[in-house]
Order: structure tokens, then C-alpha cells, then sequence
């Protein structure tokens, strides 16, 4: 049976699945991208420029759904490279070593405070 979502989107879906399940559009959910709609580069493009350039091989940003459990390389702000889940991604977010940096500078700058006068 073809359905129609909400903003506009054809699919197929069986009525069993559509209708029990509750499963709704394959492009909306992420099952299928509509480039320069429900991809990550246009729905969440703070996110995309972190995009390694090379480690994600051919794939894009514009290929994945920015809520894709799929794993993909980023670049930290520190310019280091890492690996998350895509949903996982947020523009504050940083490698492991970087976290472990700023979370030791904020615990000194605390311990600085405190022992002031």
C-alpha cells in the first residue's frame, strides 16, 4: 500500500506494519534520505562541517540521516579525528582526549577558586 506522510512524502509501506507497528515514512524515520531534505547536511549542518573529509571515505554527510546509529569519523574541534555514532553527534562534542583536557582544566580552575582567600 503507498502512504502519504505529513509533510509530503510518498511510500510503500504493508498496512500491518503501517498500522500495528506504527512504522511511518521511510524518509522522515531514516530509512531512506532525501538529499538536501533529511540528510545531516541539511538538517543538521553545524554537525556536518565536522565531517572528516577523508576517513568517511566516499560517504557524505549528505548521505546519512543526522539519527543514523551508523558509526562515522568526525574532527574535533582540537583538529583530531574521531569515531561516534552519528546520532550521538552534537556541535559541542569532542574526542575523548580533548573531553578528558577540559574536564582537567575545569576541575583546576575550581580548586584555584576555592582555595582563594
Amino acid at each position: 500500500m503507498w502512504w502519504l506522510c505529513p509533510i509530503g512524502h510518498n511510500y510503500e509501506c504493508v498496512v500491518a506494519v503501517r498500522t500495528k507497528l506504527g512504522i511511518g515514512c521511510t524518509k522522515c524515520t531514516g530509512r531512506r534520505i532525501v538529499e538536501g531534505e533529511t540528510d545531516l547536511a541539511s538538517v543538521r549542518p553545524e554537525i556536518a562541517e565536522r565531517w572528516h573529509p577523508t576517513l568517511n571515505g566516499a560517504l557524505t554527510a549528505a548521505d546519512v540521516h543526522p539519527g543514523s546509529a551508523r558509526r562515522a569519523w568526525f574532527t574535533c574541534l582540537c583538529g583530531k579525528p574521531y569515531l561516534t555514532e552519528i546520532r550521538m553527534m552534537r556541535a559541542d562534542r569532542y574526542c575523548r582526549e580533548y573531553t578528558d583536557y577540559l574536564r582537567w582544566h575545569a576541575v583546576a580552575e575550581q580548586e584555584s577558586v576555592s582555595a582563594a582567600p
